[in-house]
C-alpha cells in the first residue's frame, strides 16, 4: 500500500524527535519535502516483491527471508535497527527474540489476499514473521495489521470503528485510546508499545490528512506508526479520489513523498512498485470488484 510509504517518508525526519509537532502547526508539505524513505519502505517493498513472486509460484515461504536480505544489502545505511542489521548481515539472531515493529510495519502487502481465507493469511503472517522476530508480541502485531487490511479489502460496506472493534477482540489491544495522552508518550520501537497506537491513528481518521496529521503528532516511533497507519488506512478507502479528498495539501504532500523514492532507493527498488502497481495503488472497492 503506497500510504504505507508515504507514511514513512513524512515521519522520517521526526522519528527520534522527544517533543513531536503541534498538529495546529503541522505542514505535511515540508515533512514531505525534508524526509527520505527508510528501512520501513524498503521491507515493505522487498515484502510486496516476495508476495507477488510466492502468488506466481517463483518463491517458496523458506524465501522470505533471502528477499529482505537482498533489498538490505542494497541499502544498509538507510536506518536498520541494530539488531535487525546484525541477522541481516552476520545472520545474528536476536538475544532475546525481538518484539520490534519492524514485524508488523513490512506486513501490509499480505492484505491484498483475494482467494486466501483469514486462517490461511494469519499462519502465512505468522511464518514470516518467525524468520525474524521470534517474540509472540511481534506475530500478534504483524497479524493484526494484515487482518485490519485484508477485512477491510474484502468487506466494502464494514466501518473503520467496526474493524477496530474486530482487533480489540480478536487481539487483545485497547483502541480507545487519548489524543492528549498519546502526545506524552515517549518513543517505543516494539510491537505492543505502537501497533495499538498506528491502528487507532488509522481506524478513528476520516481523512488522510487526518489520520497522517495523527500519526505525526503523537508520542513514539513516527515513521513506522506513520508507515502501520497508512497501509492501513488506504485499506480502509473505496477509491483513489476519496484518499485525495478534502485538502490539497495533503495530496502534494503524498505525490512529493512518492517522488522521494526515485531520488533516495535503487532503481530495482522503484521497479517493484511498478511490478505490483495495480495492488500497491489499490483500495477496497477495487478488491471487491476482483
Amino acid at each position: 500500500m503506497y500510504l504505507a510509504i508515504v507514511g514513512d517518508v513524512l515521519g522520517s525526519t521526526i522519528e527520534f524527535d522527544p517533543v513531536k509537532p503541534d498538529r495546529d502547526h503541522l505542514s505535511l508539505e515540508t515533512l514531505a519535502l525534508t524526509g527520505a524513505p527508510t528501512d520501513d519502505s524498503v521491507m515493505t517493498l522487498a515484502t510486496w516483491q516476495w508476495w507477488a513472486d510466492y502468488r506466481a509460484g517463483k518463491a517458496e515461504i523458506a524465501d522470505y527471508i533471502s528477499y529482505l536480505r537482498r533489498y538490505f544489502r542494497l541499502t544498509p545505511r538507510i536506518g536498520y535497527g541494530p539488531k535487525f542489521f546484525h541477522l541481516m548481515d552476520e545472520g545474528v539472531e536476536p538475544d532475546p527474540p525481538s518484539c520490534g515493529n519492524g514485524a508488523a510495519m513490512r506486513i501490509s502487502a499480505l492484505s491484498a489476499s483475494a482467494g486466501y481465507s483469514m486462517e490461511n493469511i494469519m499462519e502465512l503472517v505468522e511464518k514470516l514473521t518467525l524468520q525474524t522476530h521470534k517474540h509472540p508480541e511481534a506475530v500478534k502485531g504483524a497479524q493484526a495489521v494484515v487482518y485490519a487490511g485484508k477485512t477491510a479489502l474484502e468487506n466494502p460496506e464494514i466501518s473503520r470503528s467496526e474493524i477496530a472493534r474486530e482487533i480489540e477482540a480478536k487481539f487483545g489491544y485497547d483502541l480507545n485510546l487519548d489524543y492528549d495522552e498519546l502526545r506524552g508518550r515517549p518513543f517505543d520501537a516494539t510491537c505492543q508499545g505502537s501497533i495499538p497506537q498506528a491502528l487507532w491513528c488509522a481506524l478513528s481518521s476520516d481523512r488522510v490528512v487526518e489520520m497522517f496529521t495523527k500519526a505525526m503528532t503523537i508520542g513514539g516511533d513516527t515513521d513506522t506508526i506513520a508507515c502501520m497507519a497508512g497501509g492501513i488506512f488506504q485499506a480502509t478507502c473505496s477509491t483513489q479520489s476519496q484518499i485525495r479528498r478534502g485538502d490539497s495539501g495533503c495530496t502534494i504532500a503524498v505525490a512529493l513523498a512518492m517522488s522521494k523514492l526515485k531520488l533516495h532507493l535503487p532503481a530495482e527498488l522503484n521497479a517493484i512498485i511498478e511490478c505490483c502497481n495495480k495492488e500497491f495503488t489499490g483500495c477496497r472497492g477495487l478488491s471487491a470488484k476482483k
